[in-house]
């Protein structure tokens, strides 16, 4: 016999064709119980380990892969455009996958008033686009963190589900229109009856403040209707209670926690992160997508080497310049730097952390390493784009201090707050006692990386099951590229820079930029090179003046390296007045050795060690290596200034061989005699008595420091002051004679009785 399904009332007995059914015996309603219960147990049981690749969220219903797409409001026709190509990409992207992808779509405006201007045919043409079956593949949701107005409205409807921000209000639909016609009617109540996000009679509602639409309450549940709709409806039904939801004369909006009241809200989050979590995704599943149609106005800023009061200036001073001198909305900062000032760096990351995110994308590109607190500069940008073999984190140029770490992780949280990001593995870079574990959503196979503050930060922490540790005590986090995108820290990988522009759709590289000459001329005698050269000439010459001395181009050309390289290490940042302060002493004291107490040989080598600490230390930042990259710097920074010092001594031996066939430094120098001339010189020397030149006067013919030669009559002989430097072409007298040695003393200078 035929059986009737009816709800009965409480109290009532249901009946099969005016028929009672005979109750079962207790045996078999107890094998009943137990299977029952049995079939209740099996999906919990099921739940606790879900199968690889799919998660299972509380209905039961496999968690997928998403991607968050900005819409800018107001809607322009490049807008439009934009939101296409992001939807056609991600769909070649994660269509591949069995799971139902996700797509946020986030509506930002950075104005209230500028976002009522989004013209009413361009947002149908949209929203039925976020309707069209091509779209039936993935699971569309619109985020409105902020209140929206005017036709935008449309296309929030027109997404399966919406989520708001608590207090953001969603209305006001056809605020623009001075005419609200039978077409912009149709569009909203084709859409609100193909997607049923929102009740067509509250779409109405929103549109046309001479609908006045009413809340029914019926045994059956909550309806939605017009004035013309409700008398019908109280005749077929039996209505419990009428309530005015949008009154004539008025346009509905309501506040995200109202929306939830009336069902039409799945979630109320306050940013990425909640909305996340409330969808049971990763928070790096929901970054913007980074698609463009083509018209991005990019630059592209160098920050190489280590981070200085100097540096930080010339990436600001660039990118301001750049913005007033025209449109820029695509920020590229190519970062390889070992970190070195917590303080700069943290201003850097203030400063690009203070761009809109939509008007102005900011993405750092890691081509080397970015250690120490470098990490912060990076984490401060919308998305960080690595080279396939650089890193991330670790110890840089500067030890960063307990109290120091504290602050940057204070500003990671905000920074991560602001872009919706985890802070934890971006804190434990430059933190080494935090200690990040990865945790994995009960029932499902969405993971995140805490450490425990920011695990008790989440509204569901207790919905986190605890897993193996990411770091390692008392050690700074980093990891490759490779491992960054799988832990949700970057937005992409890519080999080249060409690869980063076809990841950003960009119609061609953009070039760097530099502040002016003097910021190229820096970066590039800062290279290691470039600055090894630039201490082989210094020495170099140094050496051709001393053995030479008289003409002062060696000491010009050796003065003029020793400037430009303490000059653009100071400008770079590794070099300050210490290392200055540390080669003018040195300096100083090899000149006492000579001129003033020669022979002793203590400030002669004491002045040697100070110049050559000198230069090793302006080549680094630190003084003393306190970490492991500032022990694997001090190899370099030695070896700099040793292959220069060696290369100079073998070049000044090459030169004192074959400087005198150089004509034009032939008549610049007193060269000495050879051949012949040398031994009847010798021979003449060896049987020359010098007893009768005692007393008589003469000229010098070099600087005498102390050892020289003077000419008297037409003789000219090595000489030797008495112990004080004599310029070249001083009247001298000798005082005394030892054989071949023969002592001289200035005229001007009085002589002193014994």
């Amino acid at each position: 016999m035929g059986r009737s399904d009816t709800v009965c009332p409480r109290g009532k007995t249901a009946q099969s064709s005016g028929t009672l059914r005979a109750r079962p015996a207790f045996g078999m309603r107890l094998y009943v119980a137990v299977a029952y219960l049995v079939l209740a147990l099996l999906p919990c049981a099921w739940s606790q380990d879900p199968p690889a690749g799919k998660a299972v969220d509380e209905a039961g219903a496999a968690t997928s892969r998403g991607r968050l797409i900005l819409v800018p409001l107001p809607l322009t026709d490049a807008a439009e455009r934009r939101v296409r190509q992001s939807v056609d990409r991600v769909l070649r992207e994660l269509g591949r996958t069995d799971a139902r992808p996700t797509l946020v779509f986030e509506f930002s405006n950075t104005a209230e008033q500028a976002a009522t201007q989004t013209q009413f045919g361009r947002a149908l043409d949209l929203a039925r686009f976020l309707c069209s079956p091509a779209l039936a593949q993935v699971r569309t949701i619109a985020y409105v963190p902020q209140s929206m107005r005017g036709h935008a409205v449309l296309v929030a409807m027109a997404c399966e589900e919406l989520c708001v921000a608590p207090d953001a209000e969603v209305g006001h639909a056809g605020v623009q229109e001075t005419n609200i016609d039978a077409t912009l009617q149709a569009g909203y109540r084709e859409i609100a009856d193909h997607r049923r996000t929102i009740a067509a009679a509250v779409a109405l509602g929103m549109l046309d403040p001479s609908f006045v639409v009413y809340k029914v309450t019926t045994a059956a549940g909550v309806r939605f209707v017009l004035a013309d709709e409700l008398a019908q409806l109280q005749q077929e039904v039996a209505v419990q209670e009428v309530e005015t939801l949008i009154p004539a004369g008025q346009t509905g909006s309501f506040t995200g926690e109202r929306l939830r009241e009336l069902g039409f809200v799945t979630h109320t989050v306050r940013d990425r992160r909640e909305l996340a979590a409330s969808l049971h995704m990763a928070a790096h599943e929901l970054q913007s997508e980074p698609v463009s149609d083509g018209t991005w106005h990019p630059i592209r800023v160098e920050l190489r080497g280590p981070v200085s009061a100097n540096s930080v200036q010339w990436v600001q001073r660039a990118i301001e310049e750049q913005q007033r001198a025209g449109e820029v909305d695509f920020i590229c900062l190519w970062l390889d730097s070992p970190g070195g000032s917590p303080v700069h760096s943290s201003q850097l990351a203030k400063f690009l952390a203070s761009f809109d995110p939509s008007q102005v994308r900011t993405v750092a590109y890691i081509t080397g390493e970015v250690l120490g607190d470098a990490t912060l500069i990076a984490a401060a940008c919308d998305q960080i784009v690595m080279q396939e073999n650089a890193v991330l984190g670790g110890e840089g140029a500067y030890e960063i201090s307990a109290d120091e770490a504290a602050l940057m992780t204070r500003a990671m949280r905000d920074f991560a707050r602001e872009k919706s990001r985890r802070w934890s593995l971006f804190a434990a870079t430059v933190d080494a006692r935090l200690d990040v574990h990865r945790y994995q959503r009960r029932g499902t196979d969405v993971q995140e990386f805490f450490c425990e503050a920011e695990l008790a930060e989440q509204p569901d922490a207790d919905q986190w099951q605890r897993r193996e540790s990411l770091t390692t005590p008392d050690s700074l986090f980093h990891v490759s590229a490779e491992k960054a995108k799988e832990l949700g820290m970057i937005a992409a990988s890519v080999p080249d820079l060409a690869s980063l522009g076809q990841l950003y759709n960009l119609e061609h590289v953009p070039e760097m930029i530099d502040v002016s000459w003097a910021h190229r001329l820096i970066t590039e005698l800062s290279q290691p090179h470039v600055a090894a050269s630039l201490l082989f000439l210094a020495m170099l010459a140094l050496f051709f003046e001393l053995s030479h001395p008289g003409v002062g181009l060696g000491g010009f050309v050796s003065a003029l390296c020793f400037v430009l390289y303490f000059w653009s290490q100071y400008l770079h940042g590794t070099a300050g007045w210490l290392e200055v302060l540390l080669f003018l002493t040195g300096a100083i004291c090899i000149a006492v050795e000579i001129f003033v107490l020669p022979g002793l040989g203590i400030f002669g080598i004491g002045g040697a060690g100070l110049i050559l600490a000198s230069l090793v230390l302006a080549s680094q930042t630190f003084v003393i290596p306190r970490n492991s990259y500032q022990m694997r710097q001090v190899p370099t920074s030695l070896f700099i200034v040793l292959m220069a010092s060696l290369g100079a001594m073998i070049g000044m031996a090459t030169l004192r061989r074959y400087i005198q066939h150089v004509p034009l430094v032939r008549r610049m120098l007193l060269l000495p005699v050879e051949g012949q001339q040398q031994q009847e010189l010798e021979q003449r020397e060896m049987v020359a008595d010098r007893r009768a030149l005692l007393g008589r006067t003469g000229m010098t013919t070099t600087i005498l420091s102390p050892a020289g030669k003077a000419q008297f009559g037409d003789v000219v002989i090595d000489v030797m002051s008495d112990g004080e430097a004599v310029a070249r072409g001083t009247p001298v007298t000798v005082t005394h004679v030892a054989g071949n040695v023969v002592v001289i003393r200035p005229i001007e200078s009085p002589l002193t009785s014994d």
